[in-house]
Parts: structure tokens; sequence; C-alpha cells
């Protein structure tokens, strides 16, 4: 193989190019100013088809262009971009100016980028102290470019444009939240744009200073008596930024709000059927920015008053502790009857009362019924106790025993099952004042009676067989009774005694010589000694009774 080696090929006579007669092959770069001699407008293949056809602004390239190297487009700036002749649909470019490709859709230059995204923000919550002082909000995402644009769109759709931004990454952005931004239009989207026109929104990114938020349901929070007092309830709301919160609103009905608190006190107004009181409560922070619910509270006619009156005095139980007239309803109509509510709990109903002193007369029967609007100082609402019987779970009351003023005080749990042959859970107890008593008869005795019972309004009904009798009982056991004997109300205990040879009491159950001690508790109280054949050796131990009370409570 020859090789040439020559700066410069002419003609023989040294004024031309040289002739080469069987052409010319030229490995590598072939580089000219001109063709001339051949049509340099085609490039042709072996079969003469046109494959790059040149035109005044460049080349038709048919087919497919494989490049073993890149292949590059222009690169001017915006300028010299929009200067561009015969711009064609589809012609791409480099742009300088925005370090962004860019295509020519026919109409317009349309960079080639990807949208950026936005993910989070630095702060979710701005107040606008931060703002006026002048506050850099972060904004984290994705595709972030230099030149990107911030953007504050309130509830309104209102735009504020961020005066400052600062692209810190492709990732992050600190913009500087406009002055103009306040509350009133909250909450506010982030929008950011990249110079490419692509952009992203970030939805109900931010709040200013956000409005409190109700902890405290709407609707009822409350059902209230119109006899209670103090605080009945209170409203709650939270505050996001852990401003104080105030609460304001106008109450009715003898109600009133606690602006600190929230707590709703008073006295509320009586009301003879179930009254439903709405009203409207604003919770306030930062003294601007309010949140406004809707509540309402029931206020119900006071058991125990004329408008509702109570079944007895054990359902006011857990509605008040004083003790007094309340209106009941009773078989004789609506009653106000005293109930003493602090006792050993409270809720027992007087049923009896007698002001005589060692009063015999005094009968359990219904001829001392209720009438008038109050109990007069001597009655027995003996039909009322009875119906309560029924109303009790047990079908028993237990009862509770005054007398001198509340000086002596004690309590019968249980009574005799009637019509069964069974004492359940009796239980008798001093209560207030009513240890006094031992001198007389002592708790243990008192307790350890047999049977407690009340005879029906006849007298002598209820046990079985019919008689007074505790049934399974030794005559010498210890039986209290309540019942009518004849016509006096009694509450006695038995003891059976056998003093043995020489006593002038006859046969008793049995035995010789026994003889009977009666204790009459109430309504008199004394000792009394009966022989079986009536003869008695006499009364000892008397005590005046005063101001006799009898209470029941359902069990």
């Amino acid at each position: 193989m020859s090789r040439i080696r020559a700066n410069q090929i002419t003609n023989q006579s040294a004024d031309g190019a040289p002739t080469v007669q069987n052409g010319l092959i030229i490995t590598g770069v072939c580089t000219a100013t001109s063709f001339s001699g051949v049509d340099a407008s085609a490039l042709t293949d072996s079969g003469g088809t046109v494959r790059v056809q040149a035109t005044t602004t460049g080349a038709v390239v048919t087919g497919i262009v494989t490049a073993s190297g890149r292949v590059g487009v222009g690169t001017v700036t915006t300028s010299l971009r929009n200067a561009l002749p015969g711009k064609k649909k589809g012609q791409l470019i480099y742009n300088e100016s925005t370090s962004l490709l860019e295509y020519y859709d026919g109409t317009n230059w349309i960079p080639v980028d990807a949208p950026p995204t936005i993910t989070t923000l630095g702060n979710s919550n701005i107040t606008e102290t931060q703002i006026a002082a002048g506050y850099d909000l972060v904004i984290n995402g994705t595709n972030f470019k230099t030149g990107a644009t911030v953007k504050f769109i309130g509830n309104d759709g209102t735009e504020h444009d961020s005066p400052t931004v600062t692209v810190n990454s492709a990732t992050q952005i600190s913009a500087r939240v406009h002055g103009s931004v306040s509350n009133s239009n909250e909450p506010y989207d982030v929008k950011v744009t990249n110079i490419s026109g692509l952009s992203s929104t970030k939805l109900d990114a931010f709040n200013i200073n956000a409005k409190p938020i109700w902890t405290t349901a709407a609707g009822n929070i409350q059902t209230i008596s119109d006899s209670a007092t103090g605080i009945h309830t209170s409203v709650v709301a939270t505050d996001p930024e852990s401003d104080t919160i105030t609460y304001g609103g106008t109450l009715s009905g003898g109600l009133s709000l606690n602006s600190s608190t929230g707590a709703i006190s008073g006295d509320p107004t009586d009301v003879s059927n179930n009254t439903t009181l709405t009203f409207t409560i604003n919770a306030t922070s930062s003294g601007i920015n309010t949140t406004s619910r809707t509540f309402n509270i029931i206020v119900t006619p006071r058991v125990g008053g004329q408008n509702n009156p109570a079944t007895s005095a054990k359902q006011l139980v857990g509605i008040t502790t004083v003790s007094g007239n309340y209106y009941m309803t009773t078989p004789n109509g609506v009653k106000q009857i005293y109930a003493d509510m602090t006792t050993d709990g409270g809720g027992w109903t007087m049923f009896a009362r007698t002001n005589v002193t060692n009063n015999t007369n005094f009968n359990i029967r219904s001829e001392y019924g209720l009438s008038g609007s109050t109990p007069s100082t001597e009655f027995c609402a003996w039909d009322f106790k009875n119906n309560r019987d029924g109303s009790s779970s047990t079908s028993e009351c237990e009862y509770l025993i005054s007398m001198n003023n509340g000086a002596y005080k004690f309590k019968i749990s249980t009574l005799y099952l009637k019509g069964t042959n069974t004492y359940q859970n009796r239980t008798g107890s001093w209560i207030t004042g009513a240890s006094t008593l031992n001198t007389y008869m002592t708790e243990s005795e008192f307790n350890n009676n047999a049977v407690a019972y009340w005879d029906g309004s006849s007298g002598g009904v209820g046990y079985a067989g019919g008689g007074r009798s505790d049934v399974g009982q030794a005559c010498k056991r210890a039986e209290l009774y309540v019942y009518s004997w004849s016509s006096n109300f009694t509450i006695r205990t038995y003891s059976f005694n056998t003093p043995g040879s020489g006593s002038r009491c006859s046969d008793w159950c049995g035995q010789a010589g026994s003889y009977r001690t009666t204790k009459t508790i109430a309504p008199r109280m004394l000792i009394n000694q009966v022989c079986y054949n009536g003869y008695s050796p006499g009364n000892t131990s008397s005590v005046n009774i005063t101001n006799l009370e009898i209470y029941f409570r359902e069990k």
C-alpha cells in the first residue's frame, strides 16, 4: 500500500483540481466548502432512491437516522429562538436561557420537562404574628427548578404571590408568605410553578391562626330538673395553637355561661312540661378566631314538684338530699308528703304520724287518710304504703320509726312474707339517738326478734294459717309484731316464761306457770306482763312517746 503525503494537490497546470478517472475512495472525514459537477441537492442509494434531500433550511431524511455517537440540536437563547426564520412544527432546540429542551408546536415553543410535586410543608398552621415578622414557608417535594414561583391561594380563590422564593434544591423551596395572607380565607392552597409552566398544587395546605375545634358534640348536652342548681355541665373547645379560649353566647331559662371555663350553671326556670333550651356558643381564640356550635339542654319538671309528682321518696334518691314536703302520687291523689332524705341514705316516705303523747288510739287503718294539700299532724296513709309494697322488687318495704322529735330512731329492714312460713333477711337496728333505748330494750333484743309483720287493715291476717303465731317458732321465742291490736297501733315483743311452781299463772303452751312479757315500743312505750288466763302482774318501765312518725322505703 502506497501513501501520498501532500499539503496540496492540483492538476498538472496547478490551476485546478486533479482528475480522478475511476473515482476516489476516502476513509475518514471529507470536508468541502462546495460541490460542483454533481447534484448535491440529494443523496441517493444504489437504486437511485433519494434518502437525504437538501432544503434551504436544512435536510429531510427519509427513514431512520442511526448515529454511533450522539445527535445534537441547535443551542440558542430565548431571543435567538424567537428570531429563528422558517420555524417548522416539530422543530427541536435547546434553550440556553431556560436550560430546557423545547419543541415547536406550530404556534409556541413548548418546554420538555417533568412537573414538580409537593409532598409536605414545614408548617400547617401559621400565625399572623409570624407573617407580620416575615415568615418563610418550607415546601418539600420533587423536581423543583431554579426560577420556580409560589402562590398561596385562599378558599375564595384569591391568589397571593410569594414575594421571595428560594429554590434550595430540587426537593426543597423556601417561600416568603405574603403579608396579605390572613385567616379570613383559610385554609390556603400552595402552588409551585416551574419556569416550564408545569405546576403542582397542595390543597388545604395550611391555616392562619386556626380556629378553635369543638370537643363537645353538638345537640343535647344535658337533661336537668328545674330544681337543679350549681354547675350542670360544661362545653369544651381546644385551640391548635394552645391559645386561650373564651366562650360566649346568650343562654335562656335561668342558665348562664362561664366565659372562661365553658361551665353552664344556674337555677332553671320552673317548667310544667319537658322544655328544650337551644342556644349557640362561640369559642374564640386570639380574640378573632371563632367557631360556633349549637347545643341544647332539656329542662324537666322537678321530681317531687307539683308538675312531676314522685312515686315516693325512694325516687328522689340521687336527685336531692334535702328533707321536706314533696308532691307524690298516692291512691288519694297527688299530695304533699314529707320525705326524709338524710337518715340511712334517705328515701324514706312518711306514711303515718301522730303528735299525741302515748296515743293508744292511733290506728293503722285508713281512717286517717291523706286529705288536703299537705298531710295533717295525725294521719296514716295505709293504702299508700300497701301500694308501694307491690311496687317494690321484693314486694316488701323497710320501715323507719322516729319518735320524740327524732331522739329515738330505729329501722326494721324486712317483714314477714305474707302467706308463707318463712321470714327472710329480717334485721332491726338502732339509728340516730335510738341507742338511748338500751335501758328499755337492747339493740340485740330488738334485732333478734323473730318476725316483723304489718297486719292488714282488719288485723289478724296474713300469717300462715291466718293467725299471728310465728309458724315453726317455739313458744319461748321472742317475737316482733307490727299490727293493729283492736283499735290500737303497737309494736310489741313477746317473751314466754315459766317462773316455776306456785305461779298464779295457768298453763301456757303446755308448760305450767307460763306467762307473757310484752314490751310495747310504739305508739307508747311500756313493759307489761300477762298470764295466759288474763291475770296481769302490772306495767313497768313506762316511757312517754310523742311525735311518732313512721316511714317506709321500697326494697
